[in-house]
């Protein structure tokens, strides 16, 4: 009985623990250009939104580093401010992929990046592929996304580039 009692004792003593242990707030930091990008996008977007979001960033600009036309740690690439969660987490991409980033306006530079998600349905179901473009070369990827994961449904499709 004394035994039972302890264990009940130290559960509860961990239960009330558990509830007085502050929830860590979630750091948006990653998922943010280094400089500039919307905050607030980023804050308002769930957290399993933004970490597929960045593998499917992190996929597309891996593939755009190899182009041949591309050179990471010489190009500087001209981007307007996110005003999406994917456009934050693909500028944080490229930024750490090596390029160099150049803020602009509007539609500027030979450099500049465009970037989209679209949603369609076909005959097999529903289809999400995301892109990015760098002057006239583009990379497009199509992406089955399930509740908790995301992964490639196509080849890459890599346009533009001479070689």
């Amino acid at each position: 009985m004394l035994k039972s009692y302890k264990i009940g004792c130290a559960a509860a003593l961990l239960a009330l623990s558990a509830c007085q242990t502050p929830l860590m707030d979630r750091d948006n930091s990653d998922f943010m250009p280094y400089v500039g990008g919307d905050a607030d996008v980023v804050a308002s977007t769930p957290l399993s939104e933004l970490r597929r979001l960045q593998l499917v960033s992190t996929n597309l600009v891996s593939a755009l580093v190899q182009v041949p036309e591309m050179k990471v740690g010489t190009a500087t690439l001209q981007v307007s401010n996110p005003t999406t969660a994917f456009g934050n987490t693909l500028i944080r991409a490229l930024e750490d992929a090596g390029f160099g980033i150049q803020r602009v306006t509007a539609d500027q530079g030979l450099n500049y990046v465009t970037y989209g998600k679209r949603l369609s349905e076909t005959e097999a179901g529903p289809v999400t592929d995301y892109s990015v473009a760098v002057g006239e070369i583009e990379v497009r990827r199509e992406y089955n996304i399930n509740k908790n994961s995301i992964f490639p449904s196509s080849l890459l499709l890599v346009t533009g580039t001479d070689r």
